[in-house]
């Protein structure tokens, strides 16, 4: 039998309840929209194996409960993601805010070269937009600077002494010691953004795929490592095949990076 795929690895989706995580999974998985789902509770995963670069990637996509009272649970999934959707909804300027707080967990929780992109989910809801699409562009700006204030207030385990809107002083905060709003946004915001919408498929598939080639050049020395064992394994088949020869293990390439 032949295999199905070369590599597996697992994605996240975090973010505040209600800003459609689940639609986006629906609709990347199963090309389905639902208008109205029951919320997500604790954790839900789907599968879809798509191809990049000539690499077979198995995806296993977890979908995580926004609410607080789940936040235990969902939070032990960070450990093994190799890629994380940080998502908001952009008729949401509560969600948008809450982004330093997901940021914050992903910081704590999730393994050190996590890939992360930004997604600002609901672009067909137009006439009730609340945060503008530069908003997530600019997202390392000054703009965000009050509302980062108040989640920083929020966020157990953390002191900060304010000076001006763009220079804040963070205490105990999990790998920074001292460093400006500013650019301390620059680095934990560099990733790529895109808005979408699971009604419309708006980016659906275009930002799957780039979370998914993110981690794949994440991991080259693996991936290297694979290309060349699948061109080993390609010439031995052809060689057996002209002697006669059974093949190999089917999913004796296959690689797991969960």
């Amino acid at each position: 039998m032949a295999k199905q795929y070369d590599v597996l690895f697992r994605l996240l989706l975090i973010g505040d309840s209600g800003v459609g995580k689940t639609c986006l999974l629906c609709r990347f998985t199963d090309n389905e929209f639902h208008s109205s789902h029951i919320s997500t509770i604790g954790v839900d995963f789907k599968m879809k194996t798509i191809e990049v670069d000539g690499i077979k990637v198995r995806i296993q996509i977890w979908d995580t409960a926004g609410q607080e009272r789940y936040q235990t649970i969902t939070k032990q999934y960070y450990r093994r993601a190799q890629g994380i959707f940080l998502v908001y909804d952009i008729s949401s300027e509560r969600s948008y805010q809450h982004i330093m707080k997901w940021v914050s967990d992903v910081d704590e929780y999730a393994p050190e070269g996590v890939q992360k992109i930004l997604i600002g989910n609901k672009a067909d809801e137009e006439q009730k937009r609340q945060v503008g699409r530069e908003q997530g562009q600019q997202v390392s700006g000054s703009e965000l600077a009050n509302s980062i204030l108040r989640v920083f207030r929020c966020l157990p385990g953390q002191v900060l002494r304010a000076g001006t809107q763009d220079s804040v002083t963070i205490i105990r905060h999990p790998r920074t010691s001292h460093c400006s709003v500013r650019h301390w946004l620059a680095k934990e915001y560099g990733m790529d953004f895109y808005e979408t919408s699971a009604c419309t498929n708006l980016n659906i598939k275009e930002s799957f795929t780039r979370l998914t080639e993110l981690v794949l050049q994440a991991h080259r020395k693996e991936l290297d490592g694979l290309r060349t064992r699948a061109s080993n394994e390609l010439a031995l088949a052809e060689l057996e095949e002209d002697e006669g020869k059974p093949e190999g293990p089917a999913n004796s390439s296959k690689t797991c990076w969960c």
